[in-house]
């Protein structure tokens, strides 16, 4: 996969402003005589004649702008339908709104949704949606009209068999997909009224591992070419991997900055894995010390929760001292405070995880309302006596 393959990548000509617009870029690639044919009329036709439009920031504008969310959970734990319910942040359903994001509402601190567009990696969405819980939960909301469902499907690589040798079947399939995915968070009619649900960003970091997969074999087999049938170490094998797996991360960070770049609603639902029981003991070759790995893990990019205002993990939980279960929404981490619990303590002992639990039963469909209520002190800035005279340092 050709790195300008990518219609992410642009930079503003030389002697341009933040305030000028631009018809055409400068774009940083390998040299294009190295370069396909399709992938040489990709660039002049697509990327070279991209217009961009640079904003200068201007005194007194201010915007208001949308909330931007993660839902974490395992296959089937409902952070689809908990995405959409955010969908209700409308002045039709007012009536049914806790008072704190009827507040938010009224007053603009929140843009009011009027879209969801639905970014679907798994073609789940519109089945769901008539039928089942999600049609119980969501229904008012597809009747309205206003969610609109993108299917972009993530298969990951396939491979074969070619004589003696296992090899990729499927490599610009796959290549493709992704430019589908971007494509469709790289779209210009996005405003801040719209709900972007990113449903999931775990398939496409699959995808992207695929593609790093196929990249990095090609490479290693070309080094292995140029060191004339000497391999190289597993150090200098170690350390290219590495090196592939930033290309990946930035791959991922940059989409995850455009979508946000909107400053409409987005929401992005991550998939958790599991460690089967038998590979989780880790035992330290020098110490003999044995520690257990987590037993779930994300499925994502590392750091991603600084491109997330909000992170939470839906999981069930069994309380140790009475061994019931239950559903939970667990805080993981947040720009915004909520008034019922803190961010979860990732350092600490699992058995205080329930301080970061929040009140969030799934069937109901003010679920996501009650959400955005217990934050809203956060979000409308909202401070006691006693805190604003700690605020001027007068505690």
């Amino acid at each position: 996969m050709a790195a300008t393959n990518n219609p992410m990548y642009q930079k503003p000509a030389a002697g341009r402003t933040l305030d000028t617009p631009v018809t055409s870029t400068v774009v940083s690639v390998a040299k294009e005589e190295h370069l396909s044919s399709e992938e040489q009329k990709y660039i002049a036709s697509e990327v070279k004649t991209r217009p961009i439009k640079f904003e200068k920031f201007k005194v007194g504008e201010t915007r208001s702008g949308g909330l931007v969310l993660a839902f974490i959970a395992a296959h089937k734990f409902g952070k689809s339908i908990s995405a959409g319910l955010l969908g209700y942040f409308n002045s039709k359903y007012k009536q049914y709104m806790p008072e704190g994001t009827r507040k938010m509402l009224s007053t603009g601190a929140l843009p009011e949704i009027t879209r969801i567009k639905v970014v679907d990696t798994e073609n789940t969405w519109k089945r769901d949606l008539a039928h089942g819980t999600m049609k119980k939960l969501l229904g008012p909301l597809a009747a309205d009209g206003v969610i609109e469902i993108v299917p972009v499907s993530l298969t990951r690589k396939k491979e074969g068999i070619d004589g003696n040798k296992v090899v990729n079947v499927n490599d610009i399939d796959i290549d493709n997909e992704r430019q589908n995915f971007e494509a469709s968070v790289w779209d210009t009619d996005i405003d801040e009224g719209t709900l972007l649900i990113l449903d999931s960003m775990s398939d496409y970091k699959g995808t992207l591992d695929d593609i790093q997969s196929i990249m990095f074999k090609k490479t290693l087999i070309t080094s292995y070419k140029q060191e004339k049938g000497v391999a190289a170490d597993a150090k200098s094998n170690e350390a290219l991997r590495s090196q592939f797996n930033q290309y990946r991360n930035k791959w991922w960070h940059n989409t995850l900055i455009k979508a946000r770049s909107y400053n409409s609603w987005e929401i992005i639902t991550i998939k958790l894995g599991e460690t089967d029981d038998r590979f989780r003991e880790e035992k330290d070759e020098k110490t003999g010390v044995v520690t257990m790995k987590p037993k779930y893990y994300k499925l994502w990019c590392p750091r991603t929760e600084y491109r997330i205002d909000n992170g939470y993990t839906m999981m069930d939980y069994v309380n140790p001292q009475t061994v019931e279960m239950k559903t939970v929404l667990r805080w993981d981490w947040g720009k915004y405070e909520h008034r019922s619990a803190k961010p979860f303590d990732r350092s600490g002992e699992e058995s205080e995880q329930e301080k970061s639990f929040i009140d969030y039963k799934q069937n109901d469909r003010m679920a996501g309302m009650k959400l955005l209520d217990d934050m809203s002190p956060s979000l409308l800035g909202e401070v006691s006596e006693a805190e604003e005279k700690a605020l001027w340092g007068q505690a």
